[in-house]
C-alpha cells in the first residue's frame, strides 16, 4: 500500500508520499541491526525507499 502525502500526517508538510510496502519486518530488523553495528547505509537506504517523491 502506498500512502499519499495527504493521508499521512508525517509526510504531508513536506509534500512526500509514504511507501509502506518496503516495511517488511525482516528488512526493517536487518537495517536496524546493521545500524547498531555501525553501518548507517542500510537504514538510510530503507528511509529513502520509504519516502518517495509524489
Amino acid at each position: 500500500m502506498v500512502y499519499t502525502a495527504e493521508s499521512d500526517p508525517l509526510c504531508y508538510p513536506v509534500g512526500l508520499s509514504f511507501n509502506a510496502e518496503v516495511l517488511d519486518r525482516e528488512h526493517v530488523i536487518e537495517a536496524m541491526l546493521e545500524r547498531f553495528a555501525g553501518s548507517e547505509w542500510p537504514l538510510a537506504t530503507l528511509i529513502l525507499d520509504i519516502v518517495t517523491e509524489p
